[in-house]
């Protein structure tokens, strides 16, 4: 018998709530992320994440809405990671998207979904510098970390642009809607 209920999607604002993280995360503690031009990366994100939750809503999926602790064990049908980058020249820009090293059967189509249309849809740049901090995000620890997804949930994080270079803040704050689009 197959579950009956909406399907449920996690969205987590990167950085947003740091100061609650568990003790297995502390080594995190500093790692506010990034800002510029008047804006703290957590606030971009969470704006962003609240627009996301409120589209998929009006779609009938269940959101959560997730600060930087995941709940322990975290299940839904997708768990996506949303952050901005940072660049202290200021000249790097353009999004990325990645899933963890352990990855189940679906990640791979989800972070290709999210790179097709998250590029359509806002016009940014794609940029495929993708880090062993994005793979090795403590969101996808599941075999050592109790704060985080569980591991038949499929998940990803997107760098959604970078905060410090002018273009790529313009989209992510003032076209805010075309970016959750």
């Amino acid at each position: 018998v197959m579950p009956v209920g909406p399907r449920r999607v996690g969205i987590q604002a990167g950085h947003w709530r740091m100061a609650d993280i568990p003790d297995e995360l502390r080594r995190l503690a500093g790692q506010t992320g990034t800002s510029a031009g008047g804006f703290a990366e957590w606030q971009v994100n969470l704006d962003i994440a609240n627009r996301v939750a409120s589209l998929l809503r009006d779609d009938g999926i269940a959101v959560d809405v997730i600060p930087a602790t995941v709940p322990e064990g975290y299940l839904a049908d997708a768990f996506l990671a949303l952050h901005a980058d940072g660049d202290l020249s200021g000249t790097r820009r353009g999004f990325k998207a990645a899933h963890g090293t352990r990855r189940g059967p679906y990640e791979s189509q989800l972070v290709r979904a999210i790179v097709e249309e998250y590029g359509r849809v806002t016009g940014l740049p794609s940029n495929g510098e993708v880090s062993r901090n994005m793979t090795g995000y403590y969101a996808f620890g599941w075999s050592r970390l109790r704060s985080s997804v569980a591991p038949h949930t499929p998940a990803a994080i997107l760098e959604m642009g970078y905060l410090t270079h002018p273009d790529d803040r313009a989209v992510l704050t003032v076209q805010a809607e075309r970016v959750a689009g």
